[in-house]
């Protein structure tokens, strides 16, 4: 419990900065990181998959 206290004492712009980094992340992740992993898998899949994201 001290551990979310502690978290809730930091500056708003702590928690925005990890918010915008962790959605840049993501974004990243998704866009460059998941069409990579969806072609390894299997080829209709990564058909599928690259036709969603075109």
């Amino acid at each position: 419990m001290d551990r979310y206290k502690l978290r809730s004492d930091l500056p708003w712009y702590v928690h925005a900065l990890y918010w915008v980094s962790w959605l840049g992340f993501m974004a990243l992740f998704v866009i460059y990181i998941l069409p990579l992993i969806a072609q390894s898998i299997s080829e209709p899949f990564s058909h599928w998959v690259g036709s969603f994201f075109d």
